[in-house]
């Protein structure tokens, strides 16, 4: 997987939780989850996880995240 994948990927998993949020009408809880999203990525790849390992912690953290948005009322 090129650079520019990569980044391009993380970006998604970093808005998808953010999205959501407007959508739903609460866009200060999706700014937090994805702020704190980035963070743990960041720190992740800078301490030599791999790319597969970065994508997951994004993709959990940003499905949790949308579920919680979708199913709370």
């Amino acid at each position: 997987m090129s650079h520019q994948t990569f980044l391009i990927v993380c970006g998604i998993l970093i808005g998808i939780p953010f999205v959501v949020a407007c959508v739903k009408g609460n866009p200060f809880f999706g700014l937090i989850v994805g702020f704190i999203t980035f963070i743990i990525m960041a720190f992740a790849a800078g301490h030599g996880a791999s790319m597969f390992g970065v994508h997951l912690i994004g993709f959990i953290i940003g499905g949790f995240a949308t579920a919680k948005l979708l199913y709370d009322d």
